[in-house]
């Protein structure tokens, strides 16, 4: 293997960071014959792997803690990558590509003798688009701007956007891309007649950061959105605090107090409201939203949505 392959610098960056060294993009680009962009590239990826771990301070980057594979996922989520895993190598994506075949069989081998069974939604079938997820793949590796039609249940919209990355969310695959100065989040399955054009594109960084910090599909991008973001503050009762405290909603999710009467507080940072839509649909009527008033309205029109007008 090559001093400057991509797969060993990511695996000595990693190696690094597990050591708790503190690591300069000037100096790693020097030292394995490469440009700077590749090795924010390099970065960027060890984040999509084990999400929020690097702290970056200019061209310095060092890891919050030591961490390994099986700390960083769930259980749950192990066996959610196993099966997204199988699908990809089924339609032959590159997600597979770049694995080694020895993790890939030790990853997704069914064992009978492991204890845990995970029953989880139906996660979307990608055989059938397998053309439209390897013209998506070139695109975006290759920084192409891409046309396409939308057929959003007979609502036909045309696109021309810059792909950034496919993003599974909700069980369901998507495109996540830059349409002029906002971010599209495109359902997969619903891209028709899509195109990969000869233009090609630089990357927003700011952009890549908002797709990484999304927490759900209905996040919506501004520039300077970190400073933008909502805090919605909930109060859970004592009888359903437990499950608040066993389990994060949303990444956001940060418990901040509790009472002389066992209910508990709750910070989430959001773009908007219906971000809250999935979390306020399911504790109907078991939480109270306290703050901003904008929030307050919205759970009472999910409440009574012929009394609020």
């Amino acid at each position: 293997m090559s001093k400057n392959s991509s797969t060993k610098r990511v695996c000595e960056i990693l190696k690094r960071l597990n050591e708790g060294k503190y690591l300069n993009t000037e100096h790693l680009a020097l030292e394995f014959e490469t440009s700077e962009r590749s090795i924010r590239r390099d970065f960027e990826l060890i984040r999509e792997l084990f999400g929020d771990i690097l702290a970056k301070n200019g061209k310095n980057y060092t890891a919050f803690s030591k961490f390994l594979l099986q700390d960083t996922l769930s259980s749950s989520e192990n066996y959610l990558l196993k099966n997204i895993i199988k699908l990809s190598k089924r339609s032959n994506l590159k997600l597979v590509k770049d694995m080694q075949n020895s993790f890939i069989n030790t990853l997704i081998k069914d064992d009978e003798y492991n204890p845990y069974l995970f029953k989880i939604k139906p996660y979307e079938e990608i055989y059938a688009y397998k053309d439209t997820f390897k013209s998506l793949e070139n695109a975006i590796i290759f920084q192409k701007e891409i046309n396409f039609i939308y057929d959003n249940y007979g609502k036909i919209t045309k696109f021309k956007v810059k792909p950034y990355k496919i993003v599974f969310m909700h069980e369901n695959f998507y495109l996540a891309s830059q349409n002029k100065n906002d971010v599209l989040i495109s359902r997969i399955a619903m891209i028709k007649d899509l195109n990969v054009t000869a233009k090609t594109f630089t990357k927003n960084y700011e952009i890549m950061d908002f797709i990484n910090d999304m927490q759900t599909t209905w996040a919506k991008y501004s520039v300077g959105y970190k400073s933008k973001l909502k805090e919605c503050i909930i109060k859970v009762s004592k009888k359903n605090a437990k499950y608040f405290l066993l389990k994060k909603f949303m990444p956001s999710q940060e418990i901040l107090n509790s009472d002389d009467d066992g209910n508990i507080y709750i910070s989430y940072k959001v773009t908007n409201e219906l971000e809250m839509f999935g979390l306020f649909k399911q504790w109907l009527f078991d939480i109270e939203v306290l703050k901003p008033r904008s929030f307050i309205y919205f759970m009472k029109k999910l409440r009574e949505p012929d009394k609020v007008k």
